[in-house]
């Protein structure tokens, strides 16, 4: 794992969501100054530089830098420096943030998936055009997945309730350049991860403003308001095979194309229609 990422995640607090990646040999500042690498200026709890975290691409180290209030790790207060193990959740100030290390390609899975569906993705995902929603809801499994990745990406729901639901929402995924996750979600299947993947030039408030205007919707003979699972694979394919031109432009929206995997290793585009939209 000497090569290995690691990225420090703001979970709650006044700049939930934030992500800082460290790549070996980084050691980033955490606090409200201004020369601070991660600066959470809101927080009138941390300290100007409240907190230090060191990664070497096997140990994650954290060093509280003096603070007013101190740091917690696991709920214990840090005293000199703390080793941080996958996973660590961290308080400091009235924020949370969660230490996170990324699991690198297995090399023989990577060469088998370069002559299958994953060489489909690799143009838009080396254009930083490639994004996917992940449901989280499929159990641990995709859960982990997303904790042992340093893609940015958040649950479509929002506020209290995204920080409660998120081992169990959906969670929109910008695919960096040299992520591993990609791989693992094309090579597991939907039956997995359900995970489905798009390509566009949007930015990532856009889009989530976007999808999360689909996640309940009114349907025909089901009730006043449903939820809508369109991140669902399935659901997906069969909501496209009878969604009218109108329905698929609302939905994709600033998307070129979908890609969604139908078994493992297994993957089908759907382009969007050229034909103008029936008024």
């Amino acid at each position: 794992m000497s090569g290995a990422r690691a990225a420090l995640r703001v979970l709650s607090g006044v700049t939930p969501r934030a992500r800082r990646v460290l790549v070996p040999g980084s050691r980033i500042v955490v606090g409200r100054g201004a020369d601070c690498d991660v600066v959470l200026p809101h927080d009138a709890e941390l300290s100007s530089e409240h907190f230090a975290l060191s990664w070497d691409g096997r140990r994650g180290v954290l060093v509280d830098e003096g603070s007013r209030r101190g740091t917690l790790v696991g709920g214990t207060p840090v005293e000199g420096a703390r080793d941080l193990a996958r996973g660590a959740w961290i308080r400091a100030g009235t924020s949370d943030f969660r230490f996170e290390v990324e699991v690198p390609h297995d090399e023989a899975s990577l060469r088998t998936m370069e002559r299958d569906p994953w060489n489909l993705l690799v143009p838009a995902l080396q254009a930083g055009r490639l994004w996917g929603i992940v449901d989280a809801s499929r159990g641990d499994r995709p859960v982990r997945l997303l904790r042992t990745s340093v893609d940015a990406g958040r649950s479509l729901y929002e506020g209290i309730q995204g920080d409660v639901l998120e081992t169990v929402a959906p969670h929109l995924i910008r695919f960096d350049p040299s992520s591993a996750l990609v791989a693992r979600l094309v090579g597991e299947g939907a039956d997995a991860n359900g995970a489905i993947f798009f390509t566009s030039d949007e930015d990532d408030k856009t889009l989530r403003r976007h999808f999360r205007r689909f996640l309940v919707v009114e349907a025909e003979g089901v009730g006043p308001r449903t939820y809508f699972r369109f991140y669902d694979p399935a659901v997906f394919v069969q909501f496209w095979a009878i969604a009218t031109l109108r329905q698929r432009a609302e939905l994709s929206r600033d998307i070129d194309e979908w890609w969604v995997p139908e078994g493992p290793r297994t993957l089908t585009r759907i382009a969007l229609d050229a034909e103008p939209v029936d008024e």
